[in-house]
């Protein structure tokens, strides 16, 4: 199995400037024909703080950088809906958009994510974003392993994914699974303190919890793309005994009602 190299450069997006900024730069290079936006949002509740990160994949380019949105530092310089927030343009690109907004509910730019159902109620529930446009990854998994011939009704979470997979290199694969272990068992201590003392989860412990959120969600979003190619290639051709699978690859785009 092919390696994929992940990139090492990232990009905190956490002001109105720098918002502008990542805008301008999506907007002016997209081609919607070729480019893909790959979007992972850390967990269900990002409708106060968190992260969200972002990557741009372009044809040519074997490593593309990762975008870091601080919900809350965001919402306090760019207004509670950050999402409506213009780029810094001059002219409206031809496709049409302006903000994050536009991009999530436009149904010409491909975005992938792996699980959108909570994704897309937050959306619509606190920033009135109805999100079309986006393959849903997980459920890509689920045909693809169908089509192969593996009946299951189990649907597999993007962890269990990334180490059955993911065509990433097995040390980036050992450090990501490092990362969020180390996050679990400092978020399970905090809450184990806050619970019986009752007080607040110490700063401290909250700046290292969020230090190894961040890396996890910029990791995230790198291994989507290579599982994205994966099962494409399972449902294109088949990966069992050899023999070419006839089932042609559908696209499977999620448009919320």
């Amino acid at each position: 199995m092919s390696t994929i190299l992940l990139s090492r450069k990232v990009d905190f997006v956490n002001s109105r400037q720098k918002l502008q900024i990542l805008l301008r730069r999506l907007l002016t290079r997209l081609d919607l024909d070729s480019t893909t936006i790959y979007l992972d949002f850390g967990s269900t509740d990002f409708s106060n703080s968190g992260m969200i990160s972002l990557k741009l994949s372009r044809p040519l380019r074997r490593r593309d950088c990762i975008y870091l949105l601080d919900v809350a530092a965001l919402k306090e310089s760019a207004g509670e809906n950050f999402f409506t927030c213009p780029g810094s343009m001059v002219q409206t690109p031809t496709h049409g958009c302006r903000s994050l907004k536009d991009i999530l509910e436009s149904e010409d730019m491909k975005k992938i994510i792996f699980d959108v159902r909570d994704v897309s109620r937050t959306l619509f529930t606190h920033y009135n974003i109805i999100l079309r446009g986006v393959i849903d990854l997980q459920v890509m998994e689920i045909v693809a392993r169908r089509s192969i011939g593996i009946q299951s009704n189990l649907v597999r979470d993007l962890d269990v994914c990334i180490k059955e997979d993911s065509p990433v290199s097995k040390r980036d694969i050992r450090r990501r699974t490092g990362i969020e272990e180390k996050r679990r068992k400092l978020l399970v201590a905090a809450q184990h303190m806050n619970f019986y003392n009752r007080h607040a989860i110490p700063h401290t412990e909250q700046r290292k919890i969020k230090k190894l959120l961040t890396q996890n969600i910029a990791q995230n979003v790198q291994f989507l793309p290579g599982l994205q190619r994966v099962y494409q290639n399972m449902l294109r051709y088949g990966t069992t005994k050899g023999n070419r699978c006839t089932y042609k690859f559908p696209t499977i785009i999620f448009q919320h009602k």
